[in-house]
């Protein structure tokens, strides 16, 4: 169920922040070979740096869900160190492969996207993108699933779905 805050929000409670992708960036130390997770601010939003600076000033208490961007494929041992490195950073990833967030992106590029900024003519409802929707779909599913989790693990009764990615 949907609800709209006519109240402030309580800051002493964790707010689920849901964006397609996190604001962080993995990438793999060529020195020691394990994984450093960076923040990256160049993500297609500006949301990030707000955010950021009121977590900073300890005025809300963000758990960030969404996907991670990294070139390497991980192991499931990577996964689950870098799940438990990104929870105490108040991060929880959702991990895809290029070859499953490719047909998602095809998708959202050339129908969801032109839809929602109202570029109807750049719409293609070419049956090659129509194809991918189950991939959209699925990811969007992954993400949900994960929103479920981590509200269950840190209590939290906001949840503030960001991008019109998620859908």
């Amino acid at each position: 169920m949907l609800a709209v805050h006519t109240k402030p929000l309580d800051k002493s409670e964790p707010i689920i922040m849901a964006s397609f992708l996190l604001p962080y960036t993995v990438e793999r130390d060529k020195a020691t070979g394990q994984f450093k997770i960076l923040k990256c601010f160049h993500n297609p939003t500006m949301l990030y740096g707000t955010l950021e600076n009121m977590v900073r000033k300890k005025q809300y208490n963000f758990k960030w869900v969404g996907l991670i961007t990294t070139i390497e494929r991980l192991t499931e041992q990577e996964r689950t160190t870098l799940n438990k490195q990104f929870a105490e950073m108040g991060a929880y990833p959702v991990f895809f492969t290029a070859e499953e967030l490719t047909p998602y992106l095809d998708f959202y590029e050339n129908i969801m996207r032109p839809l929602f900024h109202n570029f109807s003519d750049l719409y293609d409802m070419k049956n090659h993108y129509l194809s991918n929707w189950k991939d959209y779909v699925h990811l969007n599913q992954r993400v949900a699933q994960k929103i479920l989790e981590v509200r269950r693990e840190v209590g939290a009764k906001t949840i503030w779905i960001h991008n019109c990615h998620l859908l």
